[in-house]
């Protein structure tokens, strides 16, 4: 009986250590000298180790309890000894060097006498979520393309820091000029290119004296340490412009950069950290509003209602956006030899709801600073063939159309596909609408600005430069560029008739003009008296309120196209 007994036991045994060994969970046992005794078959599928690799050098596993830190071990002995289950979380790696994570379980058994005999150590496999735990933490914290802490994790840094005692840092927001018009011209690939350049170069100047971070698409964010007075924050600053304007090389394109700078300082500035961002972000408004480069503006109190109100008038331009309230009048112009119309001039105005009619000096320069000048220019080049359309439809004939473009059209690389695609809508000829630039946006982007002129000549448009003399343009570039028509700004125009340099002036521009076969318009005439000097010089065509002032397209029809009626 005693011999089967026993046989029952051994069956036992083994059927409990097969089911054990079989478990998914890992499992390791101890002796009470924390001598490793057995492991199941899940440690070795999960270490790549062999039980007789792992028993004959525990030092393999860095799972071991042998292997723990000091405390970490005193903390789970303590447990055990009190009758509590030690938990913990380990990071570890196979035999492959691959990382993996347990969730380890140390418990204590004891005989009957209440002596300690054996620890056993049990763990699950929680790689795959703590894998998604890291994924999610980066998605809310990281910023993708750089790698940098991002917004949420920045925000949440300047809480942390303000709470501490004699804490005195300065806020600094770095905003990238001109990155919308970099990633349309050069693609999305070298914008994000040249923001892990810029977040290198800025880790190499910060060092250990503070943190960066990655707000949005072109603000990066410093926190500087330690630091009282605004002389030191502006040396820091221009350390990192000195770094910053080198040409950046991504493709092998050289690429420089402007920025503007924000600064508040803590506690100088607020003494919170909802206060100190806020007036930041204040500082940083004024700054990108302020002409000229790379401006620095610490937050000062009274600018405050300044950008408050620059805001509400942001939140206005946009909100006319999007109300289509940006509507196109026309100019006409003269031939001055026939006085009949000859062309006219698409010219934006902003409608508001209550009726009232807004001059572009009130909203060009926000619009430009804003970028919503492309979006409205396009808005213009719809309005002009859809306006064309409709009086050739009714059975007028038809006078050329001058649209002018700004500087982020012009250098837009769609340009010319953009406005075809226009015309093929409205079934326009590109003979019906002329192109006006300014001296200053050729000689940015020189070879750039001949291939696009050039490309638009070959569809078929006309090409006008507009503002002639209040640039910096050499008469080289006249003949390089092949333009068309040639305007004469209306500062040289308004003086003439007592202005003896004005005249001498407009005399010249004229003469070059015709060697160059262009044809002349100049702007602003007001008077007879200008009308005929510039008559007696040889001008083609004039503009100005001596004839009309820009008239809404009912009035243009009705005052000219009439006229032209078949």
């Amino acid at each position: 009986m005693e011999n089967i007994l026993n046989l029952q036991d051994v069956i036992i045994n083994e059927i409990l250590a097969e089911l054990i060994d079989e478990i998914e969970d890992w499992l390791v046992i101890y002796d009470k000298q924390g001598k490793m005794i057995y492991i199941n078959r899940h440690v070795e599928r999960l270490s790549g180790y062999s039980k007789e690799e792992i028993l004959q050098d525990p030092m393999k596993a860095p799972w071991d309890i042998n292997t723990y830190n000091t405390t970490l071990k005193e903390r789970a002995l303590l447990a055990i000894g009190q009758n509590r289950k030690f938990e913990t979380i380990t990071l570890n790696k196979n035999k492959k060097q691959a990382e993996f994570y347990l969730s380890l379980t140390l418990s204590g058994i004891k005989d009957r006498n209440g002596e300690l005999v054996l620890y056993i150590a049990i763990g699950k496999d929680i790689t795959g979520a703590k894998r998604l735990q890291e994924k999610l933490h980066r998605l809310k914290y990281i910023d993708e393309v750089t790698g940098l802490p991002n917004q949420a994790a920045f925000i949440e840094h300047i809480y942390s820091k303000v709470k501490k005692e004699d804490a005195s840092f300065a806020v600094i927001l770095f905003d990238i000029s001109k990155m919308s018009y970099i990633n349309n011209t050069y693609g999305l690939t070298t914008g994000d290119a040249l923001m892990k350049e810029i977040a290198d170069r800025l880790h190499k100047v910060l060092h250990k004296d503070g943190a960066i971070a990655k707000l949005n698409s072109d603000i990066f964010a410093v926190i500087y340490e330690d630091v009282e007075e605004q002389a030191e924050v502006i040396e820091f600053i221009n350390i990192i412009f000195n770094h910053i304007h080198k040409p950046f090389k991504i493709e092998e394109k050289e690429i420089y950069i402007e920025m503007s700078v924000g600064v508040s300082m803590f506690p100088t500035h607020a003494k919170k950290a909802g206060q100190l961002i806020n007036k930041v972000q204040i500082a940083l408004a004024r700054a990108k509003e302020c002409l000229g480069k790379n401006k620095v503006i610490f937050y000062e109190d009274q600018i405050q209602d300044e950008v408050q109100m620059r805001m509400l008038q942001e939140s206005d331009i946009h909100q006319a956006y999007k109300n289509n309230e940006f509507i196109v009048y026309y100019q006409p112009f003269i031939d001055l030899e026939r006085e009949t119309l000859t062309g006219m001039e698409a010219l934006l105005r902003r409608k508001k709801q209550s009726g009232e009619i807004v001059m572009p000096s009130k909203f060009i320069d926000l619009l430009e600073q804003l970028e919503l000048i492309e979006q409205v220019g396009v808005q213009v080049i719809e309005e002009v063939c859809r306006q064309l359309r409709e009086w050739i439809d009714e059975g007028y004939s038809i006078v050329p159309i001058s649209i002018n473009l700004s500087m982020l059209q012009f250098k837009n690389p769609n340009l010319s596909n953009d406005i075809i695609n226009m015309l093929e809508k409205y079934n326009i000829p590109p003979s019906l609408i002329v192109l006006e630039i300014t001296e200053n946006m050729v000689i940015q982007e020189v070879e750039m600005a001949q291939q696009t002129i050039l490309e638009l000549r070959n569809y078929g448009f006309k090409i006008a430069i507009d503002d002639f003399g209040t640039g910096y343009s050499s008469l080289g570039y006249l003949k390089k560029f092949l333009f068309d028509h040639l305007k004469i700004d209306i500062s040289f125009i308004r003086e003439i008739t007592k202005n003896p340099q004005d005249r001498a002036i407009v005399s010249a521009i004229i003469s070059m003009a015709k060697a160059l076969s262009l044809q002349t318009i100049a702007e602003g005439i007001e008077t007879l008296e200008q009308l005929e000097i510039i008559q007696e010089m040889g001008c083609e065509m004039g503009q100005g309120y001596l004839w009309d002032a820009p008239l809404k397209p009912e009035d243009i029809k009705n005052k000219y196209l009439l006229k032209l009626y078949k």
